[in-house]
């Protein structure tokens, strides 16, 4: 859930930020109506400064609130994209296992900033920044 609320307010950021409101659609919302797809985007743009948890908590009262088909594909989606994140946790640990202690601690920093649910996108873009930055 937290890669998905990520990607979402991180793609409504990107497009916030570069005034571009084609923004993506969750697959949960595939051949949903448009007003419902701006509700969520509504949503997400009302609380963008809120941290991770927070948003995903809103996301699921909302999906819960909306009820049946949308409902059903989004808890559907929210599992696909834990298992999605598992697998790529594994991953990305088997190949650190290959990197200088260097390398394995930066990774380590950087997926601990990335996952950090208590800061929001901008935080976590600061954060990001600051550390390739060396500060």
């Amino acid at each position: 859930m937290k890669f998905l609320v990520s990607v979402l307010t991180i793609a409504l950021f990107v497009c916030i930020v570069n005034a571009n409101y084609q923004l993506m659609i969750p697959p949960f919302l595939m051949g949903a109506p448009e007003s419902t797809v701006q509700e969520l985007q509504e949503l997400i743009k009302r609380n963008i400064n809120k941290p991770d948890f927070e948003v995903e908590a809103l996301v699921e009262q909302w999906a819960n609130e909306k009820g049946g088909t949308i409902k059903e594909k989004f808890y559907q989606f929210k599992a696909d994209m834990k298992l999605m994140q598992e697998r790529a946790n594994s991953m990305r640990k088997a190949m650190a296992q290959n990197l200088s202690p260097e390398a394995r601690k930066a990774d380590e920093d950087l997926s601990r900033i990335g996952n950090n649910k208590t800061l929001n996108v901008q935080q976590k873009q600061r954060k990001l920044a600051a550390y390739l930055a060396g500060n």
